[in-house]
């Protein structure tokens, strides 16, 4: 089986918390830590690791995650 995140002999996911799963119809199921992950969140995650593993910086991360925005009042902890 090849690795999915073994690029030009380097391992961008030691920790196997990423999987990726071919399905039948071309798609492909994508799980960080048993959770479920679009292939574009992947794609994205990939090249950030990429790109910080070429800038010297550490690519282990202990989450994946997407600022959403702020919603109403979160910004006011007086409140």
């Amino acid at each position: 089986m090849i690795k999915h995140s073994k690029l030009f002999g380097k391992d961008f996911d030691s920790n196997n918390d990423m999987e990726l799963k071919p399905k039948k119809d071309g798609d492909v199921d994508v799980r960080y830590k048993n959770g479920k992950m679009t292939f574009d969140e992947y794609i994205d995650e990939m090249e950030t690791r990429v790109t910080d593993s070429a800038e010297g910086k550490t690519i282990k991360r202990n989450a994946v995650g997407y600022f959403a925005g702020f919603g109403k009042g979160t910004l006011n902890k007086n409140k």
